[in-house]
């Protein structure tokens, strides 16, 4: 992104040429190509050499150092993803994002349009997803390492594009309600970021379409009062596609019924998330097989017990994604909260009168933003003293359910 020399006293996003000018541009602009092109080639050249040795070690019968091959396969990879770009770009251009207010404010609402280059209406529709992420970079030189973690996301799905003056052009309407206690965009430390990514996708014939634009969300300095985030004033529902209303029985994972007690169970079963456990399982075998090596290769005893321990860390980790379980029960004026593994574990009783608030957080994720959050339910006693009331849920639609409908059955039974 271009940057201007200096930024505008009290007015950070003047600092970005784009957002000064009300807009945001997608990250898929020609230099990002040319420069996907550079790293390939350039890779490609440097491990080229390697082809040769290896063609000579093999010869000898050193089927070892077929482990080389993998280098000149990170070229064709980089090589076969700088094509993907191009393609992409040739066939969307740049898409821009266009701003009804600069910036967006903590507690009013992203309005704007993407303007992209024509493209056929999509079955699916337009799928929008703004996420807010921390950005951290830790370490220096050759071991600094880059983490993103999410801490709000919303998703909507658009069922048909604006009105265009331009027919050569598809305009993607944009609507999403911020916070009031959002966290602003900072840009002051690139190592410690918080950042507002806009993602747009669309599944069209050949290529699908995506662009993701950073936004600019900040409250100081700001003139203009925050915009009603009610869904009522929201200018883009018409143009939002219609979403049967989330029900319970459809997660086979979770179950919501009668108790024996005549209130209500609240149920979270072990193997919710299958494809997480798996992903997990799988670090877990690679890590195991390095404790192994280093144990085998007589590594100094510190290294395979902080190795070790981690790893007796993991296990947990993923034996509670995948065999954890939660019992809500609420009746007779008490809620009885069990966690453990496959369903046997400690109870904890509260009484419903004790209990002020459930709240929704971002306990876990898979990838960096653009990955899969997994939600966790948080019960609140009157201290605002906090207990896990339910774990890994991937659905954001089905976690607000549940808090909602286990705040309703609370206060009911007070």
């Amino acid at each position: 992104m271009e940057r201007t020399a200096t930024s505008s006293q009290g007015q950070p996003w003047r600092s970005r040429d784009d957002w000064a000018q009300g807009r945001a541009e997608s990250s898929g602009r020609g230099w990002i190509v040319v420069g996907a092109w550079i790293v390939a080639l350039v890779w490609i050249l440097i491990s080229s050499p390697i082809l040769y040795l290896l063609r000579r070690e093999l010869e000898r019968g050193h089927r070892a150092a077929a482990i080389g091959l993998a280098f000149p396969a990170a070229g064709l990879l980089l090589l076969a993803a700088a094509i993907r770009r191009t393609l992409l770009w040739r066939k969307f251009g740049v898409s821009t994002l266009v701003l009804r207010t600069t910036p967006i404010v903590p507690g009013g609402r992203l309005l704007g349009a993407i303007r992209a280059r024509f493209m056929p209406r999509p079955a699916g529709g337009y799928r929008l997803r703004l996420t807010c992420a921390r950005h951290t970079t830790s370490g220096s030189g050759k071991n600094r390492t880059t983490h993103e973690a999410i801490l709000w996301r919303e998703e909507r799905t658009m069922e048909r594009a604006l009105p265009a003056d331009d027919p050569g052009r598809t305009e993607i309407p944009v609507s999403f309600a911020i916070p009031a206690e959002a966290l602003e965009t900072t840009l002051g430390d690139p190592d410690d970021r918080i950042l507002w990514v806009l993602d747009a996708d669309a599944a069209i014939p050949g290529l699908d379409y995506r662009a993701e634009f950073e936004v600019p969300v900040f409250g100081a300095g700001v003139t203009p009062a925050p915009v009603a985030a009610s869904p009522d004033d929201d200018p883009m529902r018409e143009y939002e596609a219609t979403e049967e209303p989330f029900r319970p029985e459809r997660d086979r994972g979770i179950r919501v019924g009668p108790s024996s007690g005549g209130g209500v169970e609240f149920f979270l079963r072990p193997l919710r998330n299958p494809s997480a456990s798996i992903g997990l399982f799988a670090f877990l075998a690679l890590w195991s097989c390095a404790v192994v090596f280093l144990i085998r290769m007589h590594a100094p005893l510190l290294f395979p017990i902080v190795f070790g321990g981690f790893e007796l860390l993991l296990i947990y980790f993923a034996l509670d994604v995948t065999l954890g379980t939660t019992r809500l029960v609420i009746e007779a004026g008490e809620a009885r909260l069990t966690r453990g593994f496959l369903g046997v574990g400690p109870v904890r009783v509260f009484r419903c009168a004790d209990l002020k608030d459930i709240r929704l957080t971002i306990g876990m994720q898979s990838g960096d933003r653009n990955g899969t959050p997994y939600y966790t339910l948080t019960l609140l006693d009157r201290f605002d003293t906090s207990y896990s009331a339910g774990r890994y849920i991937r659905d954001k639609r089905e976690a607000e359910w549940l808090a909602a409908e286990i705040k309703r059955r609370i206060a009911a039974a007070a």
